[in-house]
């Protein structure tokens, strides 16, 4: 996972060195017009791209990182590539063009150079610049994308690492370990900067970086990062190193610190911990904290960071960020999920989840994996809540049925094949539905209902009457 560009980064309040790493080198005369001209054909070819992508179906639209690697191919053989790769391999000045609005053509010609001798001429034209280029938000993204393309993803013990490093043109691995060398002998504040300040690249740069590092140096850096997990969470560009320091490290004490940094000694409203499952990039460090923890109860050091998430369970579900966490926490961390459950239950918190855009995935959540592990009972008890059809709930179904998150709950809760109750819920959705409705969210369930031949199409045209007969069942 990798930071985007986005919110966040370097402020008002900058120092002379981030307004430094802001800087961009002017590129020389000669190649404004090559500059121009790949731009334009870059943007052509994007166009095309989702021009062709806006005809195709829903199922088949391509990711981000597959258009990504979709315009590079298509650009790697255009005439306008091949000018720019000549300009990158005679230019005398390479660092100036990685430091310069052309950085973004030079990492082109890097990820198309496979030539171990063409990578050695790159490579050695940068020697003694990569403090210089680490210091850049360009240029951190050129060395990001030197290291991704040509330095193997493999600890430095493995024998494969060591064969691959004698075959490699010096350059290049002297290149790396230029590179190593800054984020191994960084401070505190530094390796901050890499992460936070210097947005894509730097981001990116540590975490290339840190892939290639052996286990016990990978924790020493990852150390030096205690004390600031919050600064960290709250950037666009730091919380991805979080997140792939956690990834990467087996050894979950290696990245305990996040926990002991998010915990209330300072007894903050609200907690640390619920500050950053609320935030808008710290909720990601915690989703894969819990995906990557093992699936044990909560250690004792661990109990008060859980006990605030879970003791918030309605309040983080209704969040626009926090209900992942909650996501996460029930599907990787089976024991939150009794915890999680009591929390729906109490007080028919059920019908607050399934009313709210956000708590209703955590419900949907629930209600598939109890099915999926044949958890009768819990399902049971969340589906009783539901399905209750008492004068005092009429108004409430009607409510849910005119919500996308109450529609797609109930369709969920009619899937299950298993509940007895299918046949009488359907009746009270039926009941509940005026006729002639015009809620697009009340006619796609009357549809869903007629698929599943829990209502009768003759009984749907009633109500609307662009209801169509159930599909045919597949042979």
């Amino acid at each position: 996972k990798r930071g985007k560009r986005g919110e966040g980064g370097i402020g008002a309040g900058s120092t002379e060195d981030d307004l430094a790493a802001q800087a961009v080198v002017e590129v020389p005369g000669a190649l404004e017009g090559l500059l121009k001209e790949l731009k334009a054909e870059k943007n052509r070819l994007a166009d095309e791209i989702k021009k062709a992508e806006e005809k195709k179906d829903k199922p088949d639209k391509l990711d981000k990182q597959e258009k990504s690697e979709m315009l590079h191919d298509r650009f790697a053989t255009t005439d306008a590539f091949r000018r720019c790769r000549e300009a990158v391999f005679v230019s005398d000045n390479l660092k100036g063009l990685c430091l310069s609005a052309f950085s973004e053509f030079v990492r082109d010609v890097v990820k198309g150079t496979i030539d171990p001798k063409h990578r050695d001429d790159l490579a050695a034209k940068l020697d003694g610049q990569v403090a210089d280029l680490m210091k850049s938000q360009h240029g951190s993204q050129v060395v990001a994308s030197i290291v991704e393309a040509w330095v193997p993803e493999l600890q430095v013990t493995d024998p494969e690492f060591q064969s691959l490093k004698e075959e490699a043109q010096g350059s290049v691995h002297k290149l790396y370990k230029a590179c190593e060398s800054q984020v191994r002998q960084a401070g505190q504040d530094e390796l901050l900067r890499f992460c936070n300040d210097l947005g894509f690249g730097g981001s990116r740069c540590v975490q290339e970086i840190f892939s290639r590092l052996k286990s016990n140096v990978q924790e020493t850096v990852a150390q030096k990062l205690a004390g600031r997990t919050q600064d960290l969470c709250k950037s666009p560009h730091g919380n991805f190193v979080l997140s792939h320091i956690i990834q990467k490290l087996s050894v979950p004490k290696a990245w305990s610190f996040i926990i002991e940094d998010l915990r209330n000694t300072d007894h903050a409203d609200p907690p640390p911990a619920v500050s950053v499952a609320t935030s808008r990039y710290g909720y990601r460090v915690l989703c894969d904290f819990c995906e990557y923890r093992s699936p044990k109860p909560a250690e004792p050091d661990e109990e008060e960071f859980f006990g605030v998430i879970l003791d918030n369970t309605f309040e983080l579900s209704t969040n626009d960020f926090g209900h992942h966490v909650i996501c996460a926490l029930f599907e990787h961390q089976p024991w939150s999920q009794q915890i999680i459950l009591g929390h729906m239950l109490k007080d028919n918190n059920v019908v607050k989840f399934a009313e709210d855009k956000h708590a209703v995935y955590v419900l949907e959540k629930a209600l598939k994996h109890l099915r999926s592990v044949g958890d009768r009972a819990r399902r049971g008890q969340l589906e009783d809540k539901l399905s209750a059809t008492d004068r005092s709930h009429r108004d409430k179904l009607k409510t849910l049925t005119e919500s996308q998150p109450g529609s797609y709950t109930f369709k969920e809760l009619l899937e299950d094949t298993a509940f007895s109750g299918r046949g009488a819920v359907a009746q009270s959705l039926v009941a509940v539905i005026p006729k002639n409705t015009t809620n697009k969210n009340q006619k796609r369930l009357l549809q869903d209902m007629v698929n599943m031949r829990l209502v009768s199409y003759e009984d749907a045209v009633q109500l609307c009457s662009d209801a169509k007969p159930p599909e045919r069942d597949v042979l």
